[in-house]
């Protein structure tokens, strides 16, 4: 029977084994391929890869393979970097894929430019002097709107609340005994001072903004011309508060309103400025895919190199008589050989 010390032996031996097989055993090669092995040097990576990812495949390929020696070591490292490239083309792809989807979707739902209109179009634009070709859903747009109508809110909600004349009328009406001929004169200033304000603040509104925008804030305008007839005043001053405070209401109302449109514009500036980020690239994606495509295929072909010339290697792996060390056949050589 040949010892283990024998050379020759030895190395028939090694091509048997099936690897580790205790948890032990399986960390301690983990740590000799890490500390001598293929795993000893990092390989390039990019910022957003895990090398842990990598560390798996190449684990996976030398638990198949088992290669020997230099030249089987850098194939199988040559297929777990293909097989990292490979990964790298389907994220490209998906990259691109969603900057061809944001374009679509900011030229569908958010369109930032008006369309032609032909010769009328420009002879409208010449005479009344309006080149302005963004539309209502441009950012730019979008952001005056949100700040004209912020300002607006504020004016609504504090325009009759805070007015120091709107208080002194209030108190003078107060004090005023009932059949007055100051009180109907009170009440009417103040109860108009308080619905002007109101009124306006949505009239100036407007004026602020391009035309474009208004087609969004005419139906919050609307509600804003509160009605009111100052020239009937209430007999009491709880009469006279409870006015009020239905004046109060409808502003309250308003704003309400107001700042419902606001949250949605500041929804789409944030959609706009996400589908505006993935489509920064200048060169068309039509052309990046077919880059992306190219590299994909040139990666397949060196894989498929690699995977080929190892396979070569292994199979000329064999004894003198041209028989194979795997299986049955192997075992029973060395059978044969501890005679």
């Amino acid at each position: 029977m040949l010892m283990a010390g024998n050379p020759d032996q030895t190395r028939k031996n090694s091509l048997l084994s099936t690897g580790p097989r205790s948890t032990a055993g399986k960390a301690i090669v983990s740590k000799n391929r890490t500390t001598h092995g293929l795993l000893s040097q990092q390989p390039p990576l990019l910022d957003s890869e895990d090398y842990t990812t990598f560390e798996g495949v190449l684990n996976g390929l030398i638990e198949q393979y088992r290669p020997l020696g230099p030249l089987e070591n850098h194939l199988v490292q040559a297929i777990a970097m293909a097989i990292l490239k490979q990964h790298r083309c389907w994220s490209a792809e998906a990259i691109a894929g969603d900057r061809l989807i944001a374009h679509e979707t900011l030229a569908q739902h958010y369109p930032q430019e008006k369309s032609g209109g032909g010769l009328d179009a420009l002879v409208t634009a010449i005479t009344t002097g309006n080149r302005d070709h963004r539309t209502a859903t441009h950012p730019e747009v979008l952001t005056t709107e949100r700040r004209c109508l912020a300002a607006l809110a504020d004016e609504v909600e504090t325009a009759w609340l805070d007015s120091p004349k709107g208080k002194t009328a209030f108190s003078k009406w107060c004090g005023c005994p009932v059949g007055n001929d100051n009180e109907q004169s009170n009440y009417a200033w103040a109860c108009g001072h308080i619905v002007q304000a109101v009124a306006d603040a949505c009239k100036d509104y407007p004026n602020q903004v391009r035309p474009q925008e208004r087609d969004h804030t005419h139906p919050l305008l609307a509600a804003a011309y509160l009605s009111h007839d100052c020239q009937q005043p209430p007999e009491t001053g709880e009469l006279w508060l409870s006015e009020s405070l239905y004046l109060r209401k409808r502003s309250q109302s308003l704003c309400v309103v107001i700042t419902a449109r606001i949250e949605v514009i500041d929804q789409a500036l944030t959609e706009i400025a996400h589908l505006t980020a993935l489509t920064k690239r200048s060169h068309s994606i039509s052309e990046e895919l077919e880059l992306i495509g190219r590299y994909e295929a040139r990666n397949g072909r060196q894989l498929k190199q690699a995977v080929e010339q190892l396979q070569q290697l292994q199979a000329a792996r064999q004894t003198p008589d041209g028989i194979s060390l795997n299986g049955n056949k192997a075992r029973k050589l060395q059978v044969v050989a501890n005679g």
